[in-house]
């Protein structure tokens, strides 16, 4: 339910709340969630700066506009999707960005997010493989794409991998990639 305020132009999304954009396209000049969901089905939101706080989620499939700074949970699609960033994304220390891989195309398979920005990564990885799927040796996952990528994440999580396999994360200037490799 909603648990927030809207203060001019500001809209706070309060404690344990979901703000769920659908089909829709809400503009707040900045979005703070401070312990709660922020969370998109096919939305957009369109404000300068978008703040998600620790214990706090940033998820779904839609398009966010504006400087977003992450300090929580990051998931795009969940179950399955791609989330847009226009405007530059930052995923502090404590931040977990959350992907989700049932198969080999971006958006309908597997997750993805797309950043029109720069993308300064950090915090923790987390790769669940889902919907039974078993990938091989050599395959590989664009997971996140931007204009400007940097940094790197410091922890790296892989669930459901089967033991015959690992997997590495390679960052470029401009993508993530996830790389099942065999032990």
């Amino acid at each position: 339910g909603w648990d927030g305020q809207s203060l001019g132009n500001l809209l706070e999304v309060g404690v344990d709340a979901v703000l769920a954009v659908t089909n829709a396209c809400y503009r707040p000049a900045s979005c703070e969630v401070r312990r709660g969901i922020l969370w998109l089905s096919g939305g957009t939101v369109v404000a300068d700066t978008v703040s998600i706080w620790e214990n706090s989620t940033l998820g779904g499939s839609g398009t966010i506009i504006g400087e977003t700074q992450c300090a929580g949970k990051f998931e795009p699609g969940t179950p399955i999707g791609a989330l847009a960033q226009e405007g530059g994304l930052a995923l502090a220390v404590t931040a977990v960005a959350e992907f989700e891989i049932g198969g080999y195309t971006p958006d309908t398979e597997f997750d993805q997010a797309v950043v029109y920005g720069p993308c300064a990564l950090c915090g923790t990885l987390k790769i669940a493989l889902v919907n039974s799927f078993v990938p091989h040796a050599g395959d590989r996952f664009v997971i996140l794409t931007g204009s400007r990528v940097s940094g790197m994440f410091s922890d790296v999580v892989i669930l459901n991998c089967p033991p015959e396999l690992a997997a590495d994360v390679v960052v470029d200037d401009a993508t993530v990639t996830v790389v099942f490799v065999g032990r």
